[in-house]
């Protein structure tokens, strides 16, 4: 494992331009193989699932949003960034491909980097890093359109929506066991969004943009996930039977043999992680405080099934923006955000038919939902790394 780990990592800092053989890049990529390594054998406490038997998560869509969005956390310091080069979306410039005649890897330029010199690409000084709040983060997260036209906290709704329905619809597809999966997600929980009381397996719910982007994940077995430390930390603490799977499903709804609208939700068993660079594992003051960061890509064991159909589930939500202003405001203050409101938006004072206008309607979630269908299609992969 450790020679795959030193490979991928290798490669995923040549697709962010350290690949150059001078002094500043060996020793950057040095430290960072040293890094995923010690990630790779880290632990934590083992903790029993069985406690989360007398857990309760609500039926009620809209109560199920406000719950996860009262659990969202940040446990670790925050940083905003600067890029120099003032590029949104994926901020890696150069995409790999294995040349199978040459035995060797080769990369090339994403279009909308052509042009830049190699210098300027470099990631060791490209990026500027700041303190930040989570105030400020969490506003962004939940009010502000950062992603594809669309603010990515939408990808929360899948969550609520598949824990709203397995949790009291659908048996643990381990161990066939009723009434024993619990949502387990959160900011705090990497690797955990479902556990199952009984077998104590975990789920880790992603989402792509239609089906065909999901059999495609599956297919190259390579699946951008979340935090390589946090994977290791849960991987080596588990019991040798306790299995973890990924959860994929569409955020595009298709029609299943009975004629029925539903988001067809995948899933197979993890295997192990690799590292990814991510933003975070050039944050120099982050790496000197907390250790470098990492994302991974995911290595899934056979080939997926089909776990369940996800009803179709819009029309019942139908307050986001009401129940996202209630919890942001119980969280921190009325004042800060309108001051935050202000800063992003400059919203004055609205009037009474102004307010009836800002109503969110259940067309205007829907067509939210099928403009998430972005470029790049992990969305995930832009919010921050832990």
């Amino acid at each position: 494992m450790e020679r795959k780990v030193r490979e991928e990592l290798l490669y995923s800092l040549g697709e962010w331009g350290v690949s150059g053989a001078h002094d500043e890049h060996v020793k950057f990529k040095r430290i960072a193989i040293e890094e995923a390594l010690v990630n790779l054998h880290v632990k934590e406490k083992p903790f029993s699932y069985r406690t989360m038997k007398a857990e309760k998560f609500p039926t009620d869509m809209n109560e199920a949003y406000e719950h996860i969005l009262r659990q969202e956390d940040v446990p670790y310091k925050i940083y905003a960034h600067t890029d120099i080069l003032e590029m949104e979306g994926f901020l890696n410039p150069f995409w790999r491909r294995y040349d199978r005649m040459a035995k060797l890897m080769r990369y090339g330029r994403t279009p909308q980097y052509r042009g830049f010199t190699s210098a300027s690409l470099n990631p060791l000084n490209r990026f500027q890093f700041r303190p930040t709040t989570k105030t400020d983060l969490f506003f962004k997260r939940w009010f502000v359109t950062e992603v594809g036209g669309t603010a990515s906290d939408l990808g929360m709704l899948f969550e609520t929506a598949i824990a709203c329905h397995a949790l009291h619809h659908e048996s643990c597809y381990n161990c066939k066991c009723q009434n024993t999966l619990r949502w387990n997600g959160g900011s705090g929980a990497s690797w955990q969004d479902l556990i199952c009381t009984e077998c104590e397996c975990m789920y880790e719910v992603k989402t792509k943009a239609d089906m065909e982007k999901v059999s495609k994940s599956f297919r190259h077995n390579r699946i951008s996930g979340g935090s390589f430390l946090s994977f290791w930390a849960v991987n080596n603490s588990k019991r040798p039977d306790q299995k973890m799977f990924l959860v994929i499903l569409p955020r595009t709804s298709t029609l299943n043999r009975k004629r029925q609208e539903v988001y067809p939700v995948q899933i197979a068993e993890i295997a192990y992680v690799l590292p990814q660079a991510c933003l975070d594992t050039f944050n120099e003051t982050k790496s000197k405080t907390s250790g470098m960061r990492f994302k991974s890509t995911i290595i899934v064991k056979g080939t997926q099934a089909r776990w369940f159909d996800l009803p179709l589930f819009e029309k019942e939500i139908s307050t986001m923006r009401d129940i996202k202003e209630r919890v942001f405001v119980d969280l921190f203050s009325r004042k800060r955000y309108a001051e935050l409101d202000e800063q992003y938006f400059g919203n004055h004072k609205e009037t009474e038919s102004e307010q009836s206008n800002s109503i969110i309607t259940t067309d205007e979630i829907t067509e939210g939902l099928e403009n998430l269908n972005i470029v790049p299609d992990d969305w995930e992969d832009l919010l921050p790394g832990y």
